[in-house]
């Protein structure tokens, strides 16, 4: 048996664990009295957000001489986010590839490189604004985890970014374990995505979009906290609710439902608010977003989209995860100008 196949079950036991101990009575009960105004304000939210994640993607595109129009980016944005919410992990973000594939006629390899520096920006962005929430609430341990992992994930950005860092390793990967039936597949690769690469200096205004993105998504969370009597400043609620969406990325949900449960409660625990509000909450919140995103792919899969996206979609998803992950074709070298 696949073991990471298994992983998902572990939120879902968590999930029915937290809600069994909470009482489904008392959960029933919050989501009756919950405020339909607040959380219709929070979907009004959408617009602004997908906007942002738009135009912010549109800019690192604009880098690497990547054309489409701004319409169909939006489409394949918001199929990209609702493909992500429902794996683990949200590996389903990365359909975006096919897409961008399909609309540019770029190499997939030069696509992959622009979907991972996009998702690349928002993990760091939801990092700093949690590695702040966690100082706001003085535990050492979290932060010290936090800022650690941060360090190394901007590490490994640059490391990426950079053709200079990197060449030493990937050179050693060319000549003594690359098997030669594939030097040419990797000189390739790497000529087609560090050829376009963009100077870590020119995404500053993407990241500051992503940042931006990442306070308006929490804020329309917030109002579905709002909506169910889970009162806790905003500030605190903007700097706090992304340790929770680090959580929910670890493989070991689908949407994140258990683990997000979980670490609200410990989270929100010093304010005095009740568990079944805060699950509530938690469970409602993404359910929202899964949703509207439902009706929205619904409506752009009437419309003009690559065909081929809709027909398989896990195979896609899967194909372009294990073709930018396939650790032989990955290593892009160059035998000639840049070893």
């Amino acid at each position: 048996m696949n073991f990471r196949k298994i992983l998902p079950i572990i939120g879902v036991i968590i999930l029915i664990y937290i809600i069994i101990r909470v009482d489904p009575k008392k959960l029933l009960k919050s989501l009756i009295e919950v405020k339909l105004s607040l959380l219709l304000l929070s979907l009004l939210l959408f617009i602004p957000i997908s906007l942002l994640q738009t135009y912010k993607w549109h800019l690192i595109m604009k880098l690497q001489n990547l054309r489409t129009n701004f319409l169909y980016l939006s489409k394949a944005n918001i199929l990209g986010n609702f493909y992500g919410l429902l794996t683990p992990a949200r590996l389903g973000y990365f359909i975006k590839i096919d897409y961008l594939k399909e609309q540019t006629k770029a190499p997939v390899e030069k696509c992959s490189s622009n979907i991972t520096i996009d998702r690349f920006l928002d993990v760091i962005s939801v990092f700093l604004i949690a590695v702040i929430g966690s100082l706001m609430i003085f535990n050492i341990n979290l932060s010290i985890i936090l800022i650690a992992s941060s360090i190394v994930i901007l590490l490994l950005f640059i490391f990426l970014m950079k053709p200079n860092l990197n060449k030493p390793v990937f050179k050693f990967i060319y000549y003594k374990i690359l098997p030669e039936k594939l030097k040419q597949k990797a000189n390739y690769s790497f000529h087609v995505v560090y050829d376009h690469i963009p100077k870590i200096r020119t995404l500053i205004i993407p990241f500051i979009l992503s940042i931006l993105t990442w306070i308006l998504i929490n804020t329309q969370v917030y109002l579905v906290a709002l909506a169910f009597s889970v009162y806790i400043p905003f500030t605190t609620f903007i700097f706090l609710f992304p340790i929770s969406t680090l959580i929910t990325l670890l493989p070991i949900s689908i949407a994140g439902f258990g683990t997000r449960e979980a670490t609200l409660l410990y989270l929100f625990k010093p304010f005095n608010i009740l568990p079944e509000r805060i699950v509530s909450m938690s469970i409602f919140s993404p359910i929202i977003t899964i949703g509207t995103y439902s009706i929205l792919t619904a409506i752009f899969s009437l419309i003009k989209t690559p065909s081929k996206s809709h027909k398989n979609l896990w195979t896609l998803i899967f194909f372009h995860l294990y073709l930018y992950n396939l650790k032989n074709q990955d290593f892009h070298l160059n035998n000639h100008a840049y070893l």
